[in-house]
């Protein structure tokens, strides 16, 4: 689902982890207009395992990996996801569902990728889409 150009502006100079934060901010706004129900955020299982964001809509639950670029230069947002972290996704959204003791649901691995530009004074983000059960 395309982005509705909405022109977000955030302070800058902003580092790779508020840029990263400010992102994952946007892409909760942009799920609860859609109709999700937001469950967790940066849910973390020791220090190197985290899933950005938990999340249900008509019965799914979805696990949400944010993806930010400003350039494809190093290509789409998506392909930054080696096998290696798609499985410690899969391993830790296991132990959240245990945890949790959720059974029987269906879900969702899901990616959103985030567009944005930055100048000396801003960032505007200009696009999000939702990738559906791509991981």
């Amino acid at each position: 689902m395309p982005y509705s150009q909405k022109n977000i502006y955030k302070r800058h100079p902003m580092n790779t982890r508020e840029i990263g934060k400010f992102c994952e901010d946007e892409v909760v706004e942009h799920l609860i207009a859609q109709g999700y129900v937001i469950k967790t955020r940066n849910f973390r299982y020791g220090r190197s395992s985290e899933l950005d964001i938990i999340a249900t809509h008509n019965g799914v639950l979805h696990f949400v990996e944010v993806k930010a670029r400003s350039s494809i230069k190093y290509g789409l947002p998506r392909e930054a996801l080696s096998f290696d972290k798609i499985a410690k996704i899969k391993r830790t959204s296991e132990l959240y569902m245990n945890f949790n003791n959720i059974y029987d649901i269906e879900l969702s691995y899901d990616v959103a990728e985030v567009f944005f530009e930055r100048n000396d004074k801003a960032i505007e983000i200009y696009s999000i889409e939702l990738l559906i059960g791509v991981l």
